[in-house]
């Protein structure tokens, strides 16, 4: 056989399989979680702030980060999974996630937190330790707002 066919024949197999391989880039998922949907919403640190015609209290958790007034964190890496609360202990959806901070003009770094849906209605967030624990002060403690309340 000469070099000529063997190359050419090479080249065509090299083809196929790259053509085999490329719909599946396509079509790939990210290799980590986004946030999961019950963790997404308005959310406010007391009740009576969902009510607030500037909305400056409020934030917005949406599958790709937590978006604030003035600034947003933008999830880089997570996972999602069930476990213990660490306020009551009881088994509920948890989110460890590494986050890249930014408000207005500003990138503030990345961080690591623990999200917690203690209820369907209560948001916890913990920064992370470099144990993988939540360290438990300070913690961010978010309401749900209802849907009549936002601004």
């Amino acid at each position: 056989m000469s070099d000529v066919k063997w190359e050419s024949g090479m080249m065509r197999t090299v083809g196929a399989l790259w053509m085999a391989v490329l719909p599946s880039m396509a079509v790939s998922q990210p290799l980590h979680d986004p946030i999961p949907p019950e963790f997404r919403g308005t959310f406010a640190p007391k009740l009576a702030d969902c009510a607030d015609p500037d909305g400056v209290e409020l934030i917005e958790v949406a599958a790709d980060g937590i978006h604030y007034y003035e600034g947003d964190d933008y999830l880089l890496i997570g996972i999602k999974f069930s476990g213990a609360s660490t306020k009551s202990g009881k088994s509920i959806p948890l989110f460890n996630g590494r986050f890249t901070g930014r408000s207005e003009t500003q990138l503030l770094g990345e961080m690591n937190v623990r999200m917690e849906m203690e209820t369907p209605n209560l948001l916890i967030r913990y920064a992370l330790k470099d144990d993988g624990e939540p360290d438990i002060k300070p913690a961010n403690t978010w309401v749900r707002c209802p849907a009549a309340k936002r601004k």
